[in-house]
């Protein structure tokens, strides 16, 4: 099978996002496909002005509205995979998959340029008028994205991506015993009140730090002497810190997916989280979810792991639970499927 594949995020790592598109990439390498990844050529990425960035950005938007269809007419493709979102123009759509991953530039629109929103509402337009197949990484967004669109649920399949960390990784020495949070700058992650909250809590106290990591600038107003920041960390670096936490803490305000709690399973790391969104699919069917994103609220949760033993084992079993359910395994096998029926 030769398959198209949008490569624009296939060379970064700094985004679930581009870690899911690195994903979908190796899935097509393994199981034989031809894969042509659709990518404008590196001189585009240079730094520049204003004029290369609008070059740049007008280049990207033809060649992923234009260059799948075009593929696709000239049968050089069997089909075309957008692991970012950008839906091509709806010619023979159906042979199309798009990676929808999450509403947040509809949640959060502050943080979007008007250009940027134009361009991906146009895309959700796109999707309403074609025949593209969409794919999310969770059951929250499947259901977000077909209440906000008004596609049917038949058009988009959940398709979670796995961990790609081998367990068996020795954590890094640490003076200190901490919890561990990945993030970035965006609201959705309630960096303030977690911390708000870590301070507030009891694991200060009983010499428990708080390490932030995150490969964005981290906009952190703390300067309690236990809450430490590492930014632009590899996957190397991560992994180690990951295996080395206690417990990694997570109470974003919303999650399209939430890789961090996959990948702390994998190592042996429970996770202590918001359960708002995606995350509540990390607790075990059958549970109800008990979001908790305000600053007392956090700080219980933690004081909860601290010193409640039951509430450790049940940690410790979402944490195998989630081991079970998001596998390399099973994304391949899904992803085989979609493009084999397609």
């Amino acid at each position: 099978m030769r398959v198209s594949i949008n490569g624009h995020y296939l060379g970064r790592r700094v985004s679930g996002l581009s870690r899911y598109a690195l994903q979908v990439n190796r899935f097509l390498v393994d199981s034989g496909s031809r894969a042509i990844e659709l990518r404008l050529p590196a001189l585009f990425y240079r730094p520049g002005g204003r004029v290369v960035q609008w070059t740049r950005f007008l280049s990207l938007t033809l060649l992923e509205l234009l260059g799948p269809p075009l593929l696709l007419a000239l049968r050089r493709v069997d089909a075309h995979v957008s692991p970012a979102f950008a839906a091509p123009l709806p010619l023979r759509s159906s042979r199309m998959v798009v990676v929808f991953h999450d509403l947040a530039f509809v949640e959060f629109p502050g943080l979007y340029s008007r250009l940027e929103r134009a361009y991906l509402h146009f895309n959700l337009w796109l999707l309403r008028v074609g025949r593209h197949r969409v794919v999310t990484p969770s059951e929250f967004v499947r259901q977000q994205f077909c209440a906000y669109t008004g596609i049917g649920p038949e058009r988009v399949q959940v398709v979670s991506p796995y961990c790609e960390f081998v367990a068996d990784t020795v954590p890094l020495a640490s003076a200190r015993p901490y919890l561990l949070l990945l993030s970035n700058a965006h609201p959705r992650k309630n960096l303030a009140a977690t911390i708000e909250a870590y301070i507030q809590s009891g694991a200060p106290t009983q010499g428990l730090d708080l390490l932030i990591v995150g490969n964005f600038e981290l906009p952190v107003a703390c300067r309690h002497p236990q809450v430490h920041v590492r930014q632009g960390v590899t996957d190397d670096e991560l992994r180690t810190l990951l295996a080395g936490a206690r417990a990694l803490v997570l109470f974003s305000l919303s999650e399209g997916f939430g890789y961090p709690v996959v990948e702390a399973a994998q190592l042996g790391v429970v996770s202590i989280t918001s359960e708002a969104g995606s995350l509540a699919e990390f607790i075990g069917e059958g549970t109800a979810p008990d979001v908790a994103t305000g600053r007392e609220d956090i700080t219980a949760r933690i004081n909860r792991f601290l010193h409640d033993a039951n509430y450790r084992d049940t940690l410790e079993a979402r944490r195998q639970y989630v081991c079970a359910r998001y596998s390399k395994r099973i994304f391949s096998e899904q992803w085989q499927r979609l493009l084999s029926t397609g």
